[in-house]
């Protein structure tokens, strides 16, 4: 495969190609085969008619089977194409000087946590959301129940997501998150540690275990961070632990698969979200407090993923209009009084 069509390819594993067809109900068997042209193994099935996608006819010359073929009978058919972003036939292939070709489409995205503005996002955008939380999100999508504070149960429901998916995995976003403020003192032992488990180690657990699905289709991750990942405050000692855990685990990791798979680090200002409900109300939102729009932050994630190849958004800082990480970035009226 990598002879015939380059070192980007397959974009998918054969195990995983051979499950997907054969689940088909139009589909009776599978065969794989490892020489260089599928003359052997035609001439084992001797099939009345031999189908080949629309791109194996480009310029109007005959395949080199097509002659084989018609020994007991049989006739060569070629497929054209149809119109589409996933049908079209330079999708993800790159044209005939070796360069690949812009792509924006994308189907299965792992999304952990309850983030409906990002899984809304991904359906919009014509991809398949599948998500890994404590409990199903509120949007009808394929979600696999788990708590992210057991970091092996975060790997295996990696793998079921992914099995979930249909093998394939375009991208991952660590959206999970939780705080609990407090000064250090004040705060249990079992609540400061499931924050940095929850936020930092759970990162590493899902990323890890969704790295060969996202090699095979050089894919991307989203890493989501905070302004607090990059500036300190009081009574976060926890978040600010994992948060900054996350910036330099993201930054070390997308050196690290370079070239293989793209790594952003999204770090979000504030946004209008549950995240907030539960706190004491000294460290809630006060009401002049100027939040970000999630499906904003969604729509960012959205653009890191749909890079063309070639092209990473390394890091993001996405804020509303008036906040500045610079300083104190946690909104008005949810600092310490």
């Amino acid at each position: 495969m990598r002879r015939l069509k380059g070192p980007d390819r397959p974009l998918t594993a054969e195990a995983d190609r051979g499950r997907l067809l054969a689940a088909l109900d139009c589909v009776d068997a599978v065969v794989v085969f490892d020489e260089p042209t599928p003359e052997a193994a035609l001439t084992w099935l001797r099939p009345d008619v031999w189908v080949k996608g629309g791109d194996y006819g480009d310029g109007g010359r005959e395949l080199p089977e097509a002659e084989l073929v018609k020994r007991w009978g049989g006739q060569t058919v070629i497929v054209p194409y149809l119109d589409g972003p996933l049908h079209h036939p330079n999708h993800r292939r790159g044209p005939a000087d070796g360069r690949r070709q812009e792509v924006t489409d994308m189907d299965a995205v792992l999304v952990t946590g309850d983030s409906s503005g990002l899984v809304d996002a991904v359906t919009k955008a014509g991809g398949r959301p599948v998500a890994i939380d404590r409990q199903r999100p509120r949007r009808n999508v394929p979600c696999v129940e788990c708590d992210l504070a057991d970091t092996g149960a975060a790997e295996q429901a990696t793998l079921h997501a992914i099995e979930t998916a249909g093998g394939g995995l375009d991208g991952v976003v660590t959206a999970a998150g939780m705080d609990v403020p407090g000064a250090l003192a004040d705060l249990p032992r079992e609540t400061w540690e499931r924050i940095v488990t929850v936020d930092l180690l759970a990162t590493a657990a899902v990323v890890r275990s969704a790295l060969p699905a996202l090699e095979r289709s050089h894919g991307g991750v989203v890493t989501v961070a905070s302004t607090l990942g990059v500036k300190a405050v009081g009574d976060a000692t926890a978040y600010c632990a994992a948060k900054f855990g996350v910036v330099g685990f993201t930054r070390a990791l997308a050196a690290e698969l370079a070239g293989r798979v793209n790594v952003t680090l999204l770090v979000p200002g504030g946004m209008r979200t549950r995240f907030f409900d539960d706190r004491d109300d000294r460290y809630k939102p006060g009401p002049d407090a100027v939040l970000n729009d999630p499906a904003h932050v969604a729509n960012a994630v959205l653009f890191a993923l749909s890079q063309p190849p070639g092209c990473a958004v390394r890091e993001m800082i996405i804020a509303a209009e008036t906040e500045t990480w610079t300083r104190d970035p946690r909104p008005a009226g949810a600092r310490r009084r």
